[in-house]
């Protein structure tokens, strides 16, 4: 791999208190699904110190809080949330 390819989800610190999970570079809908998936799991297994979750086209914010949980200890679990996803489904969107 090129030191300009990324590999993909990349979980990555926003802020002292928020990560950011990167499926792509481009907007897509299979890496779309990825967001509404984790997006599905974050809130069915919702973590103590979870806060906020801000899902995008192509990734999701999630807010915690640092005292409830340490950073790297939220961070592995977001990563064990996205070992999770090929179990997920997404139903198709309804229409109104």
């Amino acid at each position: 791999m090129s030191p300009d390819e990324k590999s993909y989800p990349i979980v990555s610190f926003a802020s002292d208190h928020s990560l950011l999970v990167v499926f792509g570079g481009a907007v897509s809908r299979d890496l779309h699904y990825n967001v509404l998936k984790l997006f599905k799991l974050l809130q069915s297994a919702p973590h103590a110190a979870t806060r906020n979750i801000h899902p995008a086209y192509v990734s999701v914010l999630v807010s915690f809080d640092p005292v409830t949980a340490p950073p790297k200890a939220f961070e592995l679990y977001i990563r064990s949330l996205l070992d999770q996803l090929a179990l997920v489904t997404i139903t198709s969107p309804r229409l109104v």
